[in-house]
């Protein structure tokens, strides 16, 4: 039996192991993560972060992080969905997912915004997007770095 539940604290270091063996987020990013879930567990459904795991038979197979962005009537960023490596293509990452769009719906968020890469190795990535109904709406060329652009999706609630 799986549950999503709001993360916590010692679920952190095992968030950051999962998430670098997945191979595709640079040093920067994996810092970045655990500022961002420190962040979140330290004010839980607060007004910045939004962190819920994925745990199955007590063992720990994702996570996401999601926020209002304040300079908006309605919007939130889906900041992290990520499911250990080995579980990819099993449905936990568009149960994961479903969860997150009811939490915002429940709200009062009326558009999900969610960015990548467009690295090869976020091919996935993209085609998960795509699959959930999110609609490519911008590219900004080169972004990350020269070659790596950055992709916006994004999805309407209501």
């Amino acid at each position: 039996m799986a549950l999503i539940r709001p993360t916590l604290p010692d679920d952190i270091p095992e968030l950051v192991r999962l998430t670098s063996a997945t191979g595709v987020f640079r040093a920067t990013e994996i810092k970045t993560l655990e500022e961002v879930l420190d962040q979140a567990v330290a004010q839980p459904g607060g007004e910045g972060y939004h962190s819920y795991t994925l745990e199955a038979e007590g063992r720990l197979l994702g996570f996401s992080i999601h926020g209002p962005n304040t300079m908006t009537e309605g919007t939130w960023d889906l900041y992290w969905i990520v499911v250990r490596a080995e579980q990819h293509r099993t449905g936990w990452g568009s149960r994961l997912l479903g969860f997150v769009e009811e939490d915002i719906r429940k709200r009062g968020g009326r558009l999900i915004v969610a960015e990548t890469s467009s690295l090869p190795s976020y091919e996935p990535t993209r085609r998960f997007y795509l699959k959930h109904g999110y609609a490519q709406a911008a590219v900004v060329p080169d972004y990350y770095a020269d070659g790596d652009s950055l992709i916006f999706f994004c999805k309407r609630l209501r």
